[in-house]
């Protein structure tokens, strides 16, 4: 089962044991903070270059103002300044969550505990390090 296909357990295929095994023991690291450890020491070990400070996904929609960190057009006639080391952080964040959305568990919410879509969350981040990871070597 890819992590991106938020299918049921169910579907878990059984090379990865009985369904319902692997549910629970999902669901009792997610719960006992195993899974945030892990996170956590994958990011000490400098494996994951992620950091989650806040946490806030949700079907609402931010528009940004016109004179905010994003630059002008090229073909503006009047260009306005804008900040460029904070454009290029927004631009990483935004391209980190579009990526996280390509997970359906992330981006439809299936997870009825906040604690086990934290859980999900930690493993689709550390999923698409050790993807671009393995690109880069």
């Amino acid at each position: 089962m890819d992590v991106q296909d938020g299918a049921p357990w169910r579907d878990l295929p059984e090379c990865y044991g009985k369904w319902i095994t692997v549910c629970r023991r999902f669901n009792r690291w997610s719960g006992n903070g195993a899974m945030e450890r892990l996170f956590t020491a994958l990011q000490e070990e400098r494996i994951i270059a992620v950091e989650v400070r806040v946490l806030a996904m949700d079907s609402t929609s931010v528009k940004v103002h016109q004179h905010a960190v994003v630059p002008s057009k090229r073909n503006c006639t009047d260009p306005w300044d804008y900040d460029r080391q904070a454009h290029k952080g927004r631009n990483m964040v935004e391209r980190v969550f579009n990526r996280m959305k390509h997970h359906r568990k992330a981006a439809n919410r299936y997870d009825r505990l906040d604690a086990t879509f934290l859980a999900n969350l930690q493993l689709i981040l550390i999923a698409i390090q050790l993807k671009n990871t393995s690109k880069t070597n």
